[in-house]
């Protein structure tokens, strides 16, 4: 996924970068003034510019933070992602006021956006105003969601009240809010979590979680009547509530819900909660399940949660070696330019060849009950089907078979985009991500906002995101098993 400026020839760019060589200057070494940082932001070089970038942070003054402004502009998303970085590493008053002030006003969405998450991560102190009228008023949704994020990370009791009347219909917003207001003061949140659990929306599952992290116990408690919630998406919580409450009276009523529960992917949960809770390895048949609990119920006691979740019941289809255990699935493929290249040294089948392949084994091998959908990502995300997941049949597999093999692999993915397309699907449970690395183009490149942003939305939507990585380095396996961890998914290196 090699990077390109799009600027100038190769031997120009190497008479550009020859002064700050003649310098001294190395990427990998920070050094130089206001001046220097400022003449280097403009190098040719993205390598030069980036280091720039995380340079500025030394300097932590107003006129550094106006730099890393501009730098949020810049064309290359490595540069980008790391003047956001740098915003999130100033310490002094005043260098966060111009962030705050100047930064959150910017008329480009991106620099508001980027400056709203940085400040949630800033090491001083600045006034918290301008974030609070952002989660107020702010057009942008992915800004708006930042403020209200880092509100939650920063904000003081005076923030609680006007946070909590903000309007407005998005579930994702008002997840956020429920998120920072249980930050800001858990305790004068509590009675708005628990309203939120009863609720006809998906505030469910999100309320939930936000209970169990801060009281592993009450939020048990409230997990119980949940299994038999009718959105699966607060079902799914609880579950993975119940898991982690470590407590042998959540067996039981684990196994009363795996005798009814319908949903395959569930089920498989419950399967794998009862797994961790008793250490015990049977399948997702209930029967099983009672008449050990029967023989060893009496007296049980849980054993510590494992560092590793068990692993889950091998099944009919899978992807990459990823058991597909949902009926409700979408298939993400990184269709970036490197996936053109062959699939292993001296091969004619190139990466993208072998990803089809893989494809088309697990479409074919899918349950007729099951519906899927299969996206492209590249710049933008091009779906096989725009109707939402389409059923498991022959025809219908073959045709996305099809779509696959011919879309081009080409420019750099935006994942994000994908992630945000598998999820909106109100069906969807399961994602199937396949990439040949980290991203390098995009809404987000840098592995801690990416899997934030993809933490936040899973946590409404309870989508596990499972991650297969096509060759790759050690830093792309990290980020791809980091982000299937956080959603509850699994990883595997594609062969």
């Amino acid at each position: 996924m090699a990077e390109s400026t799009g600027r100038t020839r190769p031997l120009d760019r190497i008479l550009a970068a020859a002064p700050f060589l003649a310098a001294g200057f190395l990427p990998s070494r920070p050094q130089g003034d206001l001046a220097d940082l400022r003449a280097r932001l403009k190098s040719p070089e993205v390598p030069v510019r980036r280091q720039a970038a995380e340079d500025l942070a030394r300097i932590d003054t107003p006129a550094a933070s106006r730099l890393l402004l501009e730098a949020i502009e810049d064309d290359a998303p490595k540069v980008r992602d790391e003047a956001i970085r740098s915003l999130g590493r100033l310490g002094s008053a005043e260098a966060l006021a111009v962030v705050a002030k100047e930064g959150l006003a910017s008329r480009h969405a991106g620099v508001r956006l980027g400056c709203a998450e940085a400040l949630g991560r800033a090491r001083g102190t600045f006034d918290r105003a301008s974030l609070l009228r952002m989660a107020h008023a702010e057009k942008d949704p992915l800004a708006r969601l930042a403020a209200i994020r880092s509100l939650g990370r920063v904000g003081a009791a005076a923030d609680f009240d006007p946070l909590s009347r903000l309007e407005g219909k998005d579930p994702e917003v008002r997840a956020e809010v429920l998120r920072a207001l249980a930050a800001i003061d858990g305790a004068k949140a509590k009675p708005l979590l628990l309203g939120a659990l009863g609720g006809k929306d998906e505030l469910g599952a999100p309320a939930l979680r936000l209970l169990a992290e801060a009281d592993p116990e009450g939020g048990a408690a409230s997990a119980l009547p949940l299994l038999a919630a009718p959105d699966w998406r607060a079902r799914s919580q609880a579950i993975r509530t119940l898991e982690r409450s470590r407590d042998a009276r959540s067996i039981e009523a684990l196994l009363g819900r795996l005798a009814v529960e319908e949903r395959p992917r569930l089920r498989e949960d419950i399967a794998r909660a009862l797994r961790s809770l008793t250490g015990m390895k049977f399948r997702t048949e209930a029967v099983e399940w009672e008449r050990w609990w029967k023989e060893n119920g009496a007296g049980f006691r849980v054993p510590p949660r494992a560092a590793e979740a068990p692993p889950r019941e091998a099944t009919s289809a899978s992807f990459y070696g990823l058991p597909l255990a949902s009926d409700a699935l979408v298939f993400v493929l990184d269709y970036s330019g490197s996936m053109r290249e062959p699939a292993e040294a001296g091969s004619k089948e190139t990466r993208k060849d072998r990803a089809v392949a893989e494809l088309a084994r697990a479409l074919r091998a899918l349950p007729p009950s099951a519906r899927f959908n299969v996206l492209v990502v590249r710049a933008e995300v091009e779906p096989f089907s725009r109707k939402g997941l389409q059923p498991a049949a022959p025809k219908s597999v073959e045709e996305a078979v099809s779509f696959a093999g011919r879309a081009d692999a080409r420019q750099s993915g935006d994942f994000w985009k994908g992630f945000r397309a598998a999820m909106e699907d109100p069906d969807a449970d399961s994602v199937c991500f396949l990439s040949d690395g980290a991203p390098s183009a995009g809404t987000f490149v840098y592995r801690e906002r990416l899997v934030e942003a993809v933490d936040a939305l899973a946590r409404l939507r309870q989508v596990e995101v499972n991650t297969a990585l096509f060759g790759g380095s050690d830093f792309d396996r990290r980020f791809l098993e980091e982000l299937a961890r956080a959603t509850g998914g699994d990883f595997r290196a594609a062969r």
